[in-house]
């Protein structure tokens, strides 16, 4: 994870100096993969010097900030790309989830109608005619 931190500065606009940070170092911004593993990571007070429409400019053009109070990861500027992309990488992921777990489990075994209904102590006759005396009757 590429770190910016301010390096001094004539204009009011501090220009930032990278710093290489580890991924375990940060356990919030660690499991977060989907994010840019270059985003530019900027302490609250610089945010707020730099201000919000500088953030969401960056933003625009694609790259990810990742905004930290006392060195933890507390927020993250994406665009609305790159937001739906992740939004869509997390429906896919629940949906591969749900596959591998049925697939684990799944014996094989089928169960028929008949069974089910035998299970029940129901026929499949029974219930026909009985359906048929509730249509003739106008009741469904």
């Amino acid at each position: 994870m590429e770190r910016h931190e301010p390096a001094g500065s004539s204009n009011g606009v501090a220009p930032r100096r990278s710093v290489q940070k580890s991924a375990q170092s940060n356990r919030t911004v660690g499991v977060m993969t989907v994010l840019d593993p270059h985003a530019h990571v900027v302490s609250v007070t610089d945010a707020a010097k730099s201000g919000l429409p500088k953030l969401l400019r960056d933003a625009e053009n694609g790259a990810d900030v990742i905004v930290e109070r006392h060195g933890r990861a507390v927020a993250a500027v994406v665009s609305m790309r790159h937001l739906e992309e992740i939004q869509r990488l997390e429906t896919d992921l629940r949906e591969t989830a749900l596959l591998l777990s049925r697939a684990a489990t799944d014996t094989g075994h089928r169960t028929g109608l008949d069974e089910v209904l035998s299970a029940l102590g129901l026929d499949r006759a029974e219930l026909e005619a009985e359906l048929d005396d509730d249509l003739a009757a106008g009741c469904g």
